[in-house]
């Protein structure tokens, strides 16, 4: 893998995190229902967090290749950390693009420090996918705007200081892709309530439904421009993509790895099960099929950091790594026989998140309409 010195810095600077918070310190905060605050903390110091933030706000200003490199060590490492997308890799991205400069200055070398953490909140129980037809609003009254509506599976809301919401400014109109605006929330402004949702899964983070009722903020929380926030979503949510698919592609390696393991001390009718074909090629398949996703990605981020239209090659890379991650996950359950299925073994939690990934943060038949519409030439999916 052709890497910059810089970025082998960077992963070489993540092994040793790793080695400090290992899978078993991620596994035990998340069975015990604790955020990983050590592991975050250590990220903080290191300049994890604000790899992708302007020099001139504290940050490293590097790029998404870098921050998509961070999440696949970690997750090849066994530990994912949402929050670590929904904030750094998208949130922080967003604000540094499209943010003024005062809020700039007020908030990234706060976030670059570990001080000020993001979530993000977009998805809604009636709209789901079509974000188009959100239902939370925000009304200018003077100098503030008042936000008032509910957003569902907000990772990490618990742990987060403010909150990136996606409310709509002006009615809806079918015509038109103007009239939503993205602005910062602090989750503990009046009006804030979050209800915690509780998951089939083994996460760092706990997924929460967050109320806002008539909550007051000032202008100045106001990203960019009123009405515009539909174009600065995708330089977020095509590295929400870009950086899911690096925690996909470094789970499959991390099952890979596991199942290589054991197929090699695994003895049965003397030999061990990695020797017999039935058991070699599909560890090998697999094994191809996450390298060639992992490839994908880093053009995908390396089109974003170029400032490319990412778009197609974000969901190529999203349901590609995705999928090839759920092959590596079904081999090494496979391979461990009835092992896998004890939780001495720890392989179904890993199944859980990679499942999820096929479905969120973007279905992936939602992905495949992209590439049939923009990649193909098809007519508009129905």
């Amino acid at each position: 893998m052709w890497l910059t010195e810089e970025q082998s810095a960077i992963l070489a600077l993540i092994d040793q995190i790793a080695a400090r918070y290992p899978r078993r310190y991620w596994l035990q905060k998340a069975r015990a229902g604790e955020f990983p605050e050590e592991l975050w903390q250590a990220l903080a110091q290191a300049g994890i967090l604000g790899l992708a933030i302007p020099e001139q706000y504290g940050g490293s200003g590097l790029g998404l290749q870098e921050m998509a490199l961070v999440q696949e060590r970690l997750a090849e490492h066994g530990i994912p950390l949402l929050l670590l997308v929904v904030g750094p890799g998208l949130s922080l991205m967003i604000l540094a693009k499209h943010a003024s400069e005062s809020m700039k200055a007020q908030v990234l070398p706060a976030a670059s420090r570990g001080e000020r953490v993001f979530c993000f909140g977009i998805t809604e129980a009636a709209a789901g996918s079509n974000t188009w037809r959100i239902a939370t609003t925000a009304e200018r009254q003077g100098r503030e705007w008042v936000i008032t509506g509910t957003k569902h599976f907000i990772s990490g809301a618990d742990r987060a200081d403010d909150l990136l919401v996606v409310a709509r400014t002006r009615p809806y109109a079918a015509d038109s892709r103007e009239g939503l605006s993205l602005f910062v929330v602090n989750l503990k402004s009046p009006g804030v309530r979050l209800t915690w949702e509780p998951m089939h899964l083994t996460a760092a983070e706990h997924q929460f439904q967050v109320t806002l009722d008539h909550v007051r903020v000032p202008d100045e929380a106001l990203v960019g421009e009123e009405g515009a926030g539909a174009r600065y979503l995708f330089d977020g949510l095509n590295p929400e993509r870009i950086n899911v698919a690096a925690l996909a592609v470094g789970l499959g390696r991390h099952l890979l790895n596991r199942a290589v393991s054991y197929a090699k001390e695994r003895v049965v009718f003397d030999a061990p099960i990695g020797a017999r074909q039935g058991i070699q090629h599909p560890l090998a398949e697999a094994k191809i099929h996450v390298e060639l996703a992992a490839a994908m990605n880093r053009y995908a981020a390396m089109a974003y950091d170029q400032q490319e239209d990412a778009g197609a090659w974000a969901n190529m890379a999203k349901v590609g790594a995705v999928d090839a991650a759920l092959e590596a996950a079904d081999i090494a359950i496979q391979v461990h026989g009835g092992n896998a299925f004890s939780e001495a073994y720890d392989l179904l939690s890993l199944w859980e998140l990679v499942r999820l990934f096929k479905t969120a943060p973007v279905a992936r038949e939602l992905a495949l309409n992209y590439v049939g519409e923009h990649v193909l030439g098809l007519p508009k999916a129905l």
